[in-house]
Formats: structure tokens, sequence, C-alpha cells
């Protein structure tokens, strides 16, 4: 069906122009897909392997081939399927006189039908995208369930790893510091950290965060609230590796508290550092922290995360066993090599199953 015909710029016009440029991508996402397809095939490859992109957890590279195809997919789309701030599919309220007047009725009506209309096509095309792949590897059981929750489809756990090498135990002082790493946006909630930090009053440690990428306003609102509270918040942006791997070894405990996480990556870098973690208790974070091994899992309460760092805080000797515990569990199963083994035998097994028997 043929879209609207242009509209002004006005706010129904911009969500016209959304819609226009989705179904825009999708096209030049499908186009691209094809060309590197044909490239492959020209190349006499024995299976194709892929990854998500920057803008779609699945492309349509799957489609082109003949290949056995193989997906590694960290996780679904996450504004399609999870309810934060709010479900995307929920129609206003056409009772509630929430919008200014110039915005109410029929207008209103088709911008929300028009987003709607949007996130139905990413929906339409991850779906069925993933189902062109022979086998979708995911990167822990919660992202397993996400997926069958997302797209209804069967998954294969095949772990990630760390280089044990590069992020090791330098035997450096500890201080008494809280680091937690990864991107500085509202998924990551570190306003969970902070507050949780906040709850140890007066003999609480500073608070460094290492992330990889900011949301200004987000930033702000953290600076805000760690102010608020009393905190000694560092935020740092995009440091060097070698930065990032001091402030694993000069921290007595990590932090790590972000909203149902499909992995949990920053925390097996953390005890291959011989740091121990304190994580929250929700996503993949279960898997990647060993309860009472590695360091502790806790509720999502300030409290309870709060409870966790004071036992670590407060016994060097605990934290120092924690750290040699998880420096261990990296090494007997978490590193590179483990991941290249795991997903070595999975593009194997896929080559072996698309052949017919001699």
């Amino acid at each position: 069906m043929p879209l609207p015909p242009r509209a002004p710029k006005n706010a129904l016009g911009e969500a016209i122009e959304v819609l226009r440029g989705k179904r825009s991508d999708v096209a030049a996402m499908d186009h691209h897909c094809r060309l590197c397809a044909e490239h492959i095939a020209a190349a006499g490859c024995d299976v194709l392997f892929a990854n998500t992109s920057r803008d779609f957890a699945v492309t349509a590279i799957g489609r082109f081939t003949d290949l056995p195809r193989v997906l590694y997919l960290q996780e679904p789309l996450r504004e399609l399927y999870e309810a934060s701030p709010d479900l995307p599919w929920s129609t206003p309220d056409s009772d509630q006189n929430t919008e200014p007047a110039p915005t109410r009725g029929r207008p209103s009506a088709l911008r929300h039908a028009l987003r709607v209309r949007k996130l139905g096509i990413l929906v339409r095309e991850e779906q069925r995208n993933a189902r062109a792949f022979d086998r979708i590897l995911v990167n822990s059981f919660f992202s397993r369930e996400s997926v069958l929750r997302a797209y209804g489809l069967e998954t294969s756990v095949c772990y990630l790893g760390v280089d044990t090498n590069r992020f090791r135990d330098l035997g450096l002082k500890r201080e008494r510091l809280a680091i937690g790493i990864g991107a500085i946006l509202p998924p990551k909630a570190i306003e969970r950290a902070i507050e949780a930090v906040a709850v140890l009053g007066d003999d609480r440690p500073r608070l460094l965060w290492i992330g990889n990428v900011c949301e200004d306003d987000y930033r702000r609102r953290l600076e805000r609230l760690a102010t608020r509270h009393g905190v000694d918040l560092e935020l740092k942006i995009d440091v060097p590796d070698n930065e990032l791997i001091e402030g694993l070894n000069r921290a007595s405990v990590m932090l790590y508290t972000p909203r149902l996480e499909p992995f949990g990556y920053a925390p097996l870098e953390a005890a291959a550092c011989g740091l121990p973690v304190v994580g929250v208790r929700e996503g993949g974070v279960r898997e990647t922290v060993n309860h009472e091994r590695t360091g502790y899992l806790a509720d999502v309460s300030p409290q309870s995360l709060a409870a966790a760092l004071a036992k670590i805080l407060s016994d060097p000797d605990l934290g120092r066993r924690l750290g040699t515990n998880g420096r261990r569990w990296v090494t007997e199963k978490w590193t590179t090599d483990h991941l290249t083994t795991r997903l070595e035998k999975h593009l194997v097994d896929a080559v072996h199953q698309d052949r017919p028997e001699p």
C-alpha cells in the first residue's frame, strides 16, 4: 500500500518521514546483503557465519545464500520485546487529554499508527531474517529465553571468552574503590550503583565508571544523583585498554548493575584481573558471576547491593580469595581459547549436517 503523500514538516510529517526512512533502511540493508552473498558465493566458502549489525539485530544475509547458515545473536532488538520504559504497542488513552489541544484527535492517532507500523516492519524483518538461519547461537541461557520469546526460535548457548593474557592480575595495591564498566546509557542502570554506594554512608568507596559510549543527558542525571547522595563518582569515556585494565587492578570490587543484561562480559574481565564482583541478580549476570565463589549476586535494592559490597570492602582477605577464585574460574572456562573451541564445533557441525551422507 503506498504511503500517504508527503506532509509538512510538523510532528505528523516527521512521523511519516521516519516510516519512509525505515522502509528505505530495510531495502538498503537487503541490497547490501545480496551483494555480500554474491561475494561469499564467488569465494567458495563452506559456511556463513553472521553477527548483528548496528541497526538490525538480524540482517537479511541468511536469505541470500545456499550455504549452511549460522548466526551469533547477542540479543533480539530490545525495543521490539522489552517493556521499558513502556510497551511501544500500547495505544494512547483517548480519554486522557495529556497532549496539547492542537495535537489531539486524528493526527495523534495517525502518528501512533505510523510509529507502530514502523516497529511492525522491524518485527517482520527480524523474524523473517532469523528464520533463514540453520543455527542460531546466543551468549547465555537468559538470551536463549529472550530469543524464544521474541522470535519463537530455538537456539544454542555458545559462551563468549576473555583474553586472559591482557586481562590479568598485575599485583597492584588495591584501593577503596568500586569500579563499573559499561556504556553510560540508561540500560546499564548506573543509578543503581550510585544508590548502593550511598547506602554505605561515611564509609562509602569512590565509584569509578568506565564506558565506551555516553549519552550526555543520562551522564548529567547520574552526576546530579551522585552529588545529591554524596557519592564520589568519576565517569570516564573511551579510555585505552591499559587504563581500563589498570582500573580493574586498583579497585577492590566491581559493582555491576545493568537492567536485563543479556550476558555480562565485564564481570569476567574483572574476574580475570583478580577482582571480586557484586552483580545484580538478573539477566545473564547470573551466569557470569559465580555466587560466593567469584563475588556475590544481590537483589536489585540498594540495601542488598550495599550489603554485598560491605562484605568485600570490610574483609580484604575475603576480597583476595574471591579474586583468586575468579581468575581461576575464568582460565578454566571463559578464555578466548574456550570460545574458539565452542564456536568451531558449532560451525563444523553446521557444515556436516547440511551435507548429505555419501
